[in-house]
């Protein structure tokens, strides 16, 4: 019996119905074979927004940077408090703090030995308005502690040191003219019995120059005992044609040091140094006076200071 024979035997409505049952049978063999890619797509999708769910809910921060940067700025923000805590706020003096407890006030360490060695050339800090001309030093932190800094001791040390000058030229000129010395002193191998040997020189000034001239490294000039603290321009005249520089101080190789040898000597510091280095590495070594004095960025009296301990060496 062929299919159209059978087709013949069924009513029109059996015919109807099994045609429906034909064309769902194709769509159902269909959707077995068609779907299967588009459902592999929605099931990778589906694991990509459970994986995305899980990093936003373990991630500290709900943003768009990735889990690594967002656990950098974490541990960064938990050194920072950390360092924070560490800080201390105290009273203080100025003129006797210490170098680890200007640390803990906040103060960079470079800036906390600076602080000690313009004490230790005799500067007395006389208000806050002094402390913030120590290079580096941050005036937010001074700002802060500006209830909790103290100056007991200022109006006492600079009366004292002021009588004391009074005291020992007074004492030069009427008491006993004879200690200036017929000869002349080196500055840069002079011990301190000799300088107090000289009229308007007394202990405190002779300390004081010897330790400015071991910062300076030597003096260059008998004219830089006017930057020692407290010392008048009358002792100075005082005094002056009893000494000089003989020895030389000591040099800076300005062609083989470091950035970091640069920046640790009192008289560069590290902004100049900066400077010094990057044009010595863009244009080599320098030459002579001449070559150095062609360095931008540097003011001119800085320059001046400084060309008498230059070393030109390679």
């Amino acid at each position: 019996m062929t299919i159209h024979s059978m087709m013949v035997s069924f009513t029109l409505q059996e015919r109807r119905a099994l045609l429906l049952l034909f064309s769902l049978a194709g769509f159902y063999l269909l959707m077995d074979v068609l779907p299967s890619k588009q459902a592999k797509t929605y099931s990778v999708c589906l694991d990509d927004m459970v994986s995305f769910q899980e990093r936003v809910e373990k991630s500290p921060r709900k943003f768009d940077d990735s889990y690594s940067k967002d656990y950098q700025k974490f541990a960064k923000a938990k050194t920072k408090s950390k360092t924070s805590k560490e800080k201390k706020v105290f009273q203080f003096n100025p003129n006797t703090i210490g170098l680890d407890s200007l640390q803990q006030l906040g103060f960079d360490k470079k800036v906390s030995e600076r602080w000690i060695k313009f004490r230790e050339k005799g500067k007395v800090y006389t208000s806050m308005e002094d402390l913030k001309s120590i290079y580096g030093v941050d005036e937010n932190i001074l700002s802060d502690l500006k209830d909790y800094a103290s100056f007991p001791a200022i109006k006492n040390a600079e009366s004292s040191s002021k009588e004391r000058v009074d005291f020992e030229t007074k004492k030069h000129f009427y008491d006993e003219p004879k200690l200036v010395p017929q000869t002349i002193i080196d500055l840069n191998t002079c011990e301190a019995e000799d300088l107090k040997a000289l009229g308007g020189i007394g202990k405190v000034f002779a300390s004081r120059i010897l330790k400015y001239r071991e910062i300076l490294g030597g003096y260059a000039s008998k004219d830089q005992l006017l930057d020692v603290y407290g010392l008048t321009d009358s002792t100075y005249q005082l005094i002056k044609d009893h000494v000089m520089v003989d020895t030389p101080p000591n040099r800076i190789k300005i062609n083989t040091q470091s950035l970091k040898e640069l920046s640790a000597n009192y008289l560069i510091r590290h902004k100049a140094a900066k400077i010094i280095y990057a044009y010595r590495s863009e244009h080599g070594p320098f030459v002579n006076v001449e070559d150095f004095q062609k360095v931008k960025g540097l003011k001119k009296d800085f320059k001046e200071q400084i060309i008498p301990y230059l070393d030109f060496a390679l």
